[in-house]
């Protein structure tokens, strides 16, 4: 019965292992942030958001768009509130690398929200290009 669970130990550290290579290898995954109803101009907000996370896409990063689940909002109208909304993309954000913010961030109630979350567990929050390039930098080593 020892030997079975001696195996078994070798085997969770060799998939330990493996997870840990995987993870230093991975893609650098981005919570794109920015105002959706600010000035109630959603549209321009979504594609803004869209276009801001397809540039990090086509440089080879995996992105998440909370504003996307305006389209889901659409379909399903008022399944969730606002506040469900934010607390569901919080849990998001917990599965990202960074967080990324555009736009007139700075006047959005939604982004204040992510940034403290962010802030509180530990994820960078990212303003520009230059903090990214800095952060890839960081990643890279």
């Amino acid at each position: 019965m020892n030997e079975t669970l001696t195996l078994k130990v070798k085997d969770q550290e060799k998939i330990i292992k493996a997870k840990e290579s995987q993870w230093l290898k991975r893609k650098i995954r981005i919570y794109v942030s920015g105002p959706y109803s600010l000035n109630k101009t959603y549209k321009k907000n979504v594609e803004e958001a869209i276009s801001t996370g397809m540039n990090f896409i086509k440089r080879g990063f995996v992105v998440i768009i909370p504003h996307l689940h305006h389209f889901i909002d659409k379909q399903f109208p008022q399944t969730m509130s606002n506040d469900q909304w934010i607390n569901y993309d919080l849990d998001v954000l917990l599965m990202t690398d960074c967080l990324y913010l555009f736009g007139e961030w700075n006047k959005s109630e939604g982004c204040r929200k992510e940034i403290e979350y962010a802030q509180s567990h530990f994820i960078p929050v990212l303003k520009n290009e230059k903090e990214l390039e800095l952060f890839v930098e960081y990643w890279n080593k």
